[in-house]
């Protein structure tokens, strides 16, 4: 790295008077967990000590840093690198600073740095060297996340319990309120009006509970992952056939190009609970008469990706990464009106990942849509 690009003449600044000897300083740092570093007030700021403990929190040898006093700074996260040059200046500003980085250690793994730099002056109040210490927060960043993901899941579940049910639930006490206050005046055709529509609310308030009670088990780690050599083709036909009254009434033609020597080592029910939300989503986007064709190729490491493609609305590219997201809410009708929960990709993702595959979506507005996912076709040992 180019000295000069990092290391730049800090202007003449009045010094606040801290006066601390290494004498007091090194017998304190010994024995302490933090991995403590000295540097030269000046210059090039060149690395003048560090602990031993430097190898074992972080993989490199007390020598490495001593040999190579850019060592430290070349390790730095390039998206952090800027932060940590303003940390430098600050500390000479203001005497102290503090902040966290990413590091990547000798392993090629990334940690994350806490990091406070202290300036100290000698006897004439003229800089003596910046101390600091580092503690690595890796662990604390990773909950950090996770309570943000936890945060973000706790929102969208009352999201839906907010909104989401109450659409159902509304519909259902409206039209039986009139059948309740109006039978005696309503038609054969008007009651067979109100049952039918009856029938298709109760249909979504359903789906939408399993997908809650679903995603409730997959967020508590509740269900549990048994994979086994499963016919694609077969969990594809059940799908089919279940959505075959929705399939027929749209007068969907479906295509399915599988056969059945396709094999994938995979969680059957789970795998059954994806391609049930995405045909089901095929068939909720695709306008009467249209087509559905579902294929299947080998792909590397030992991957089957699948492929359902429809010729439905589309989708705009800035929506696709919402439909996997937790903490967005995306969700449209389909060409009959048909509602969503917005939970059904987000569960599709959870158990692809799972099976350590991809799932993507290819659309535009008007184009249809491609929905592709990669299953392993066998158990990792015999990969």
């Amino acid at each position: 790295m180019n000295k000069e690009c990092y290391f730049s003449s800090f202007p003449n600044i009045k010094r606040k008077p801290i006066y601390l000897k290494r004498l007091f300083v090194y017998p304190m740092i010994k024995g302490i967990r933090t991995i403590i570093y000295t540097l030269e007030p000046s210059g090039n700021f060149e690395l003048t000590y560090i602990t031993k403990n430097v190898e074992d929190k972080l993989g490199f040898k007390q020598v490495d840093f001593i040999k190579n006093p850019e060592l430290w700074i070349s390790r730095i996260h390039l998206k952090d690198l800027q932060q940590v040059k303003k940390g430098i200046f600050h500390t000479f500003k203001n005497g102290n600073y503090s902040h966290s980085y990413r590091f990547v250690d000798a392993d090629g793994k990334i940690k994350w740095l806490h990091d406070e730099q202290r300036l100290l002056y000698n006897k004439d109040n003229q800089p003596a060297e910046i101390i600091g210490s580092v503690l690595d927060v890796t662990n604390l960043k990773e909950n950090e996340q996770k309570l943000i993901e936890l945060n973000a899941t706790k929102d969208k579940f009352f999201s839906i319990i907010a909104h989401d049910l109450k659409s159902p639930i509304s519909g259902i006490l409206n039209l039986t309120g009139l059948m309740a206050q109006e039978f005696n005046k309503l038609s054969i055709e008007q009651l067979l009006d109100i049952s039918t529509k009856l029938y298709k609310s109760s249909i979504s308030f359903n789906k939408l509970l399993e997908n809650l009670l679903l995603w409730s088990r997959l967020s508590r780690g509740g269900i549990e992952f048994d994979p086994q050599y499963v016919e694609i083709n077969k969990l594809i036909e059940n799908t089919l056939h279940l959505l075959d009254n929705s399939i027929k009434t749209k007068e969907i033609n479906v295509i399915n190009k599988l056969n059945g020597s396709a094999k994938a080592f995979v969680d059957e029910n789970m795998i059954e609970t994806v391609l049930r939300n995405l045909i089901s989503n095929a068939v909720k986007f695709t306008p009467k008469k249209g087509e559905i064709e579902i294929s299947a190729f080998e792909i590397e490491n030992g991957m089957i990706e699948i492929t359902i493609r429809d010729s439905g609305i589309g989708i705009k590219a800035e929506n696709i990464d919402k439909l996997f997201g937790i903490d967005t809410k995306y969700s449209t009708r389909g060409t009959e009106g048909e509602s969503g929960t917005g939970l059904g990709l987000i569960i599709c993702k959870e158990f692809i990942d799972k099976h350590e595959g991809n799932i993507y979506i290819i659309s535009s507005p008007d184009k249809g849509t491609k929905v592709k996912f990669s299953l392993p076709m066998k158990k990792k040992s015999q990969l």
